[in-house]
Order: structure tokens, then sequence, then C-alpha cells
């Protein structure tokens, strides 16, 4: 392809539960899709090789184990928790800033870039960067569970906790007493528990509340698709519908 570009993507391990982790893979796939060269470098090099077995053919080869590898007319990419020592080892002369989340929040530093750098947030939620990258991925494990699953059960005295990208652990003012009016047995879910993704559903489907710690997370949308209600114990990001790409249907 006579206009392709090599993107090196700064990329965390792989985790399945974090949006933020998918999004970075799935760009790189995008951006191969649109006939580019993709190379993944990881934040973490000692963690890739010690779970290499975990990730596929395609996506193995993709990997450059060595920042010092990457050409350095390529672009590179980093999300706004890619370590300083990285950012500054990879030898890209162009250099973009994809912002998952607000700068600061997980990592405790702020954001250090060149007047010359490229930053693009996910959301206008996220900052108000003049561009936005918005990439929602299709829970496709819902779809066949929804194909698969019975009818939807009714709702049992149940109330989830999660834990994902967390603050605090304290339960808020007013959820106790739901709980104890309810009576409720209560689940406390992170991003490696339940497992199952089918496991996940059902509590989901059978719940009458879920309690996220999490602002931002996609569970609060299979939980909509689900019929459960979502609390946002503590909503650093004051999520707001005129800031987001989407609807924010089910959220209190």
């Amino acid at each position: 392809m006579e206009d392709s570009i090599h993107f090196a993507i700064a990329v965390p391990h792989y985790t399945p539960g974090s949006n933020g982790v998918v999004l970075l893979y799935s760009l790189g796939e995008y951006l191969a899709g649109l006939g580019h060269k993709v190379s993944f470098v990881p934040i973490d090099r000692p963690l890739f090789e010690t779970h290499r077995s975990v990730y596929s053919a395609g996506v193995l080869a993709r990997f450059l184990p060595d920042p010092a590898d990457v050409p350095p007319e390529s672009i590179a990419i980093f999300a706004e928790t890619a370590p300083r020592k990285l950012i500054a080892a990879l030898p890209s002369q162009r250099r973009v800033f994809y912002l998952l989340n607000r700068p600061y929040t997980l990592t405790g530093q702020p954001l250090s870039y060149r007047p010359d750098d490229l930053v693009i947030a996910y959301s206008g939620l996220i900052s108000k960067a003049r561009f936005n990258l918005f990439l929602a991925n299709p829970v496709r494990e819902f779809e066949q569970f929804a194909r698969s699953a019975r009818p939807a059960p009714a709702k049992e005295p149940l109330v989830l906790l999660y834990f994902g990208k967390s603050r605090t652990d304290k339960i808020p003012e007013g959820v106790s007493p739901v709980i104890q009016k309810h009576r409720a047995e209560v689940v406390v879910m992170n991003r490696v528990f339940p497992a199952s993704r089918d496991t996940l559903f059902d509590l989901l489907r059978r719940a009458r509340l879920l309690v996220t710690f999490d602002p931002l997370t996609n569970l609060s949308y299979e939980a909509t698709l689900c019929g459960t209600p979502t609390f946002i114990a503590d909503n650093y990001m004051n999520l707001r519908y005129a800031d987001y790409n989407i609807p924010l249907l089910g959220f209190f």
C-alpha cells in the first residue's frame, strides 16, 4: 500500500475485563485492516514473556518486545497510562496520546507530551481534546448468551458489587439500607471473577441492582441489557449525557 504507515502501539498485558486494554489491541487490528503495518510494544516486557501462550499467533507476530526495534519513521501510540520510561525509549519521531481515561486518575502522574504530539480522547467525557476516537466493542459473548439462554428469570434479592478501576471500597450511603430492606444476597465481583461470562450474565439477569465502584465500565451496559440498573458508587468522572458519545441508560 503506497500510503501505508507503521504504527507502534504501547500495550499492557491483554486483559479481557478491561475495555481500555481491549480497545488498544482492537485499534491495532483496525489500523492493520486499513492496510497499515502495526506493531505492539509491551509495556511490561517480563509479564509479556511469561504469558506469551495466551496470545494468538497473529497477535504474537505483531509484537516487538524491544522498543529499540521500532523504526524512527513510525507513529507511536500511547495510552495515558504508558510509563514515561517506555515513552522515552521508543525512537518514533511522531507520537499520539490516546486518552482512555482522565490523566492522573490511574497512575497518579500527569500526562507529559510535546507541543507537536497529537492528543486524542476516547470521549469528550475523558478530555476536551480536539479529536475523539470512540471505538465501541460489541459484546459478542452476550449476543451468544442471549440466543441460547432461556427466558429472563425473575429478579431475586441479589445485589452485585463490582470493583474495576476503583478508588474506594466503601459502600455508599443509602446502599446498605437497600440491601437490608430486600434481605439481599451480596456478590462481590471484579475483573477476574466471575471467570465465566455465562455466569456473569446469569448474575446480571437475576440481580436487582449493580453497584459499581468503577464509574465507566462495559459491565454497566451489560447490566442494562439484562434489565438491571447500575448505581455508580464513585462518580469521579462526573458522567453526563452531554459529554458522552452514547446515552448512559440505566446509570444512576
